[in-house]
């Protein structure tokens, strides 16, 4: 009896698509990226809904699925991935004032890791829940201040360090955007003060 071993090739795109029957012949069938997305219902449209959005990209039967572009009538956009409808996985979104938010979503909004620029310069890098900065993130000011630690209900909570534009520097705990609990702070002319924030 002979055996007949197949590899199949990874592809990040369904382009070139190998579906293996594993049958007793060993056949492979190629089939092209029309024929899957034929069989799955997607489709490559522009779409322009009743209150001026415009969506333009895949569709699965009718709606945004896979990767599309969605102008809002408002100037916003959105450029990334969709599933049902909704912004899931990664994409970019601008808004009218020039803000831009790229990272991962989920439910239709930023969740995951991501970076939003803000209209007035600062820079947010880090963890986001539910389009709330929460977990690990650095928060660059316009002039220079960072802070580089934990956040809770889009505030600074927790552990973190803030090195301000005079050059001092304030390594502790937050609690609410506030200095609180035990803490350093190492002014620019080399002395500290360690202990507690209130």
């Amino acid at each position: 009896m002979t055996s007949t071993s197949h590899k199949r090739k990874r592809s990040d795109t369904i382009d070139d698509l190998e579906v293996d029957l594993d049958d007793d012949d060993g056949i492979v069938l190629i089939i092209s990226e029309d024929e899957v997305r034929e069989y799955l219902h997607i489709l490559d449209d522009t779409i322009e809904l009743s209150n001026g959005d415009k969506y333009d990209g895949e569709l699965c039967d009718g709606i945004p699925h896979g990767h599309g572009t969605m102008t809002f009538s408002n100037g916003t956009k959105y450029v990334g991935e969709w599933v049902a409808n909704q912004r899931v996985g990664h994409g970019t979104f601008t808004d009218s004032d020039g803000r831009i938010y790229t990272g991962e979503w989920k439910d239709d909004k930023p969740h995951g890791i991501g970076s939003f620029t803000y209209d007035h310069g600062a820079v947010y890098d880090g963890e986001w829940v539910a389009n709330q900065r929460v977990g690990h993130g650095t928060f660059t000011y316009p002039d220079g201040r960072i802070y580089d630690g934990e956040w809770e209900d889009d505030k600074r909570h927790g552990r973190g360090s803030s090195t301000y534009a005079h050059g001092a520097v304030y390594d502790g705990e937050w609690v609410a955007n506030q200095r609180v609990g035990h803490g350093t702070m190492t002014f620019s002319n080399g002395t500290k003060y360690v202990g507690e924030w209130v």
